[in-house]
C-alpha cells in the first residue's frame, strides 16, 4: 500500500523542472517571442514580449506571481498604429530602479506610476494563466491558475503543407 502511494505521488509530479532560461524563447517563428526573463525577488518577475510582423512592438511585463497580477507596458512600437516610439532603454532603467527597492516596497501600482511618460498603454490585470518566469521561479504561487506549458514554436505555415 505504501508503494502505491509513492508511485501515485511520482505520477503527479512535473515531467521536468522549468529553468528560467527556457522563458527566453521565440514563440512564433521569426516574428514573436519573450526575452530578458529575470527574478526581481519576493515573488516578482519581469520579461519582455516582442513582435515583428506587419509592425514592431515590445512590451515590458512584470508579474506578481503570488498576487497573480501582471503589469504590461508598451515600450516600443512602429508600424502598428499611427505612432512610433522606442523607449525600451528608459523602461528598463525604470525597472532597474524599481528592482533596487526593498521587496517590502514592491507594488505594481507604484511601477505603473513610475512608467508614466515612458511606457504607453500601461495596465495592471489579473493573470489568466501562469507566466513562464513564475512557473520557473515560483511554481508554488500558481494556485488555481492553469499551469504554464512550454510548447513548441508556432509555425507561420502550420501543418497544412
Amino acid at each position: 500500500m505504501i508503494r502505491a502511494a509513492v508511485i501515485s505521488f511520482a505520477l503527479v509530479q512535473p515531467a521536468f523542472a522549468l529553468e528560467l532560461e527556457q522563458c527566453n524563447r521565440t514563440t512564433n517563428v521569426s516574428h514573436g517571442g519573450e526575452a530578458g526573463a529575470r527574478d526581481l525577488g519576493a515573488g516578482y518577475v519581469a520579461w519582455e514580449v516582442w513582435w515583428a510582423q506587419e509592425g514592431v512592438a515590445s512590451d515590458l511585463l512584470v508579474a506578481d506571481c503570488r498576487g497573480q497580477m501582471v503589469l504590461s507596458s508598451r515600450l516600443r512600437e512602429e508600424g502598428v498604429r499611427d505612432r512610433a516610439f522606442d523607449r525600451r532603454d528608459a523602461g528598463r532603467d525604470v525597472l532597474d530602479r524599481f528592482s533596487r527597492r526593498s521587496p517590502a516596497f514592491f507594488a505594481l501600482a507604484d511601477l505603473a506610476r513610475d512608467l508614466e511618460g515612458v511606457g504607453r498603454d500601461t495596465v495592471i490585470s489579473p493573470m489568466v494563466t501562469e507566466a513562464c518566469p513564475c512557473a520557473a521561479l515560483y511554481p508554488d504561487a500558481r494556485g488555481d491558475l492553469p499551469a504554464f506549458e512550454l510548447v513548441p514554436v508556432q509555425s507561420v505555415i502550420g501543418d497544412s503543407l
